[in-house]
């Protein structure tokens, strides 16, 4: 049986990415894409498990946070991977802060599990395991 999770939470991103430094048709930018964003669907899925979220700040657009995709019944892919390559990429000068939570949607999945940023590392922490630092990969899909 598939496991599917809810997310939420969000890590914010100090001081926020300027759009320019994010490479255009990045699959990180998905969030204007409406259909992902209902609650309700299970399918299609996006194509990462996280977005940056895009917003005007001081007359200029910024990603200020690191967001889940879909928040609601999303089967989870290489969600604590995908949070330590953007932290890769994009962490030099920047203090990243919060936390993404997933929960199972039946007890007979996986439980609550969370990633957290602990000096400048992604760490997933969960119900039945220590916490463990994710390590990016080489060149990240961004």
């Amino acid at each position: 049986m598939d496991n599917y999770y809810l997310f939420s939470g969000a890590i914010t991103i100090d001081p926020p990415i300027p759009i320019e430094m994010i490479p255009t048709g990045s699959i990180l930018l998905g969030r204007n894409n409406s259909k992902f964003l209902d609650s309700k669907m299970r399918y299609p899925d996006p194509d990462t498990d996280v977005w940056l979220r895009i917003v005007e700040q001081d007359g200029r657009t910024v990603a200020d946070a690191i967001v889940p995709s879909c928040l609601h019944c999303r089967k989870c892919g290489d969600i604590m991977l995908e949070v330590g390559n953007i932290l890769q990429a994009y962490g030099e000068e920047r203090t990243f802060s919060g936390e993404l939570k997933a929960v199972g949607e039946t007890q007979e999945e996986d439980g609550t599990w969370t990633i957290v940023i602990v000096n400048g590392r992604a760490i997933q922490t969960g119900i039945d395991q220590e916490p463990m630092p994710i390590t990016p990969t080489p060149e990240p899909r961004l």
